[in-house]
């Protein structure tokens, strides 16, 4: 059971460490597309101030914008991609937090359960105990010998198995 914890807890420090690259990873495509849009705005600018322009320098231009545009189209796709992996990461690292609380509890029941059967099967030993140090169980014990019809041994075995019910009571079911 603690193994499965250990696991548990190592998968989702691994979601929580896939979560931050993630973040990581969406916030610098969020600064290259902050940085090609400001390209891009630059040479907007550029092509409106110029008054006269050369077609080759108008071709070049435009090339630059269209490289811009698609960088930019690629860094929205691929920011889109990085949030959705992000709340991946995140809904599964919740479930693994339901479940990892789930088995804590179920572990703790267990051992509630285990201990109340322990402090019962003790009181029973106590008993047992008690009744061996007591001078009526030795006479019964001395009597059950008895060779003619055994009546004795018959209620030391009744006494005998009245204890061994109480003790099998106690057993933790599988």
């Amino acid at each position: 059971m603690r193994d499965a914890l250990r696991q548990s807890v190592a998968e989702m420090r691994a979601a929580q460490d896939q979560a931050a690259q993630a973040q990581a990873d969406l916030q610098k495509a969020q600064a290259d597309k902050a940085a090609l849009q400001a390209q891009l705005d630059a040479a907007n600018a550029k092509l409106s101030s110029a008054p006269a322009i050369k077609p080759a320098e108008l071709e070049a231009l435009k090339a630059e914008v269209r490289q811009a545009q698609q960088a930019g189209t690629a860094l929205q796709q691929s920011n889109s991609r990085l949030q959705a992996s992000l709340q991946s990461v995140t809904a599964a690292a919740q479930a693994q937090d339901r479940t990892d609380d789930a088995a804590i509890k179920a572990t703790r029941t267990a051992l509630d359960a285990c201990k109340s059967a322990n402090g019962q099967l003790i009181s029973v030993s106590e008993e047992v105990l008690h009744l061996y140090e007591s001078q009526s169980f030795r006479s019964l014990l001395v009597k059950s010998y008895e060779p003619v019809l055994g009546l004795w041994r018959v209620k030391l075995e009744n006494i005998v198995q009245t204890y061994d019910d109480k003790i099998q009571n106690q057993a933790y079911p599988k």
